[in-house]
């Protein structure tokens, strides 16, 4: 038969499981506040791929206007080549966009795995 445990060891035993608790409970509060202020950097990534969507949309759609355009010698070939050169340069925005996106979903993962940074 195991002998009981004394009062003093049973306050030792709670004081450390209350502390435990809350300093959990800290710990998830400051995560949540921290995953709440990732809002408006989440916010910010969404409108810049949303606007370089856009402008992407509408070069593709002036470059083909170009192409005919070009066909039919209605314009110089600087002018649909600048077009072109647009549109990479847009490609490139939206790569360094694709890397920004992966550097937040990095940090968020790294949030939810109980990392603050």
């Amino acid at each position: 038969m195991r002998p009981s445990p004394t009062d003093a060891e049973l306050i030792t035993y709670y004081s450390v499981l209350w502390s435990s608790q809350i300093a959990h409970k800290n710990i998830v509060q400051q995560l949540e506040e921290k995953l709440a202020s990732y809002k408006p950097e989440a916010n910010e990534i969404d409108f810049e791929y949303s606007e370089l969507k856009e402008q992407r949309l509408e070069l593709v759609r002036v470059s083909q206007d170009n192409d005919t355009l070009l066909k039919n010698r209605l314009i110089l070939a600087a002018q649909a080549d600048q077009n072109k050169l647009d549109l990479l340069n847009l490609n490139q925005q939206f790569d360094k966009q694709k890397v920004k996106y992966g550097l937040f979903q990095a940090k968020v993962t790294l949030a939810l795995s109980g990392v603050i940074l």
